[in-house]
């Protein structure tokens, strides 16, 4: 299994002190509700096996997201090393790398995790509990059937019921899209 880094080692490691200027990594203090503080690297902390692992059906795990996610991070490392420094120039490139860096950083978060989870599961008990109830069916066809009146009325000719298998290859008026 992949250790999964949920916070990147990179960014990790702009807090971490290192001993010595030259030093491959540094030291953080690593702080929890319920233990002391203590002294960890950014080589080892935020690290959770298999975080980004997705069970195929085959009942193995895929971790190739881990690395997917891990590109577009290196991707965005020059700016965070560049962006420190007043002379630094924000093109555009740069603000969508940075924007791109910030929304993996929320990706990564147990927090969004655990609610895209609890969100997930609300959305499917809701789907199970209506598709489970006896009219169902006829809803979602009177409303399919009222979608594609009103789409066919705002010039859709693929909605309009009248347009339906009506393929000339010529450009259609306005009028034929009416009811």
């Amino acid at each position: 299994m992949i250790g999964s880094h949920v916070m990147p080692r990179f960014y990790l490691e702009h807090f971490a002190t290192k001993k010595r200027p030259k030093a491959k990594t540094g030291h953080l203090w690593i702080y929890s509700t319920n233990s002391n503080a203590r002294l960890g690297t950014a080589k080892s902390e935020g690290i959770e096996n298999g975080y980004f692992g997705v069970l195929t059906s085959t009942g193995e795990l895929d971790e190739t997201l881990e690395g997917q996610l891990a590109v577009l991070e290196d991707d965005a490392n020059d700016v965070l090393v560049m962006a420190q420094y007043e002379t630094f120039v924000w093109s555009n490139l740069y603000r969508q790398k940075l924007a791109t860096y910030a929304g993996l950083l929320y990706a990564r978060a147990r927090a969004r995790r655990d609610a895209t989870a609890w969100i997930a599961e609300r959305a499917s008990k809701e789907l199970l509990r209506v598709l489970e109830e006896p009219d169902f069916s006829s809803r979602i066809g009177e409303s399919l059937y009222g979608i594609r009146q009103t789409a066919g009325r705002f010039g859709c000719p693929e909605r309009n019921d009248r347009a339906i298998g009506k393929r000339t290859g010529r450009p259609r008026r306005e009028e034929e899209f009416l009811p």
